[in-house]
């Protein structure tokens, strides 16, 4: 039988003898960081874009 304090990791899921609540949790982190990301991205590609100048007639 496997120690239940050591974490053990599946090939399904997550690591196995970790609290529900921290998983979730950690979760939450992942897609609070991907969201500030995605923000940063945009913002990023609005500063490009609006330094972006075509010449007139297309060049």
């Amino acid at each position: 039988m496997p120690d239940e304090t050591k974490p053990t990791t599946t090939q399904d899921g997550p690591p196995q003898g970790v609290p529900a609540a921290a998983r979730s949790r950690e979760g939450g982190r992942i897609r609070q960081w991907l969201e500030r990301v995605g923000l940063a991205l945009e913002r990023a590609e609005k500063r490009i874009m609006d330094g972006f100048r075509v010449p007139p007639h297309g060049g």
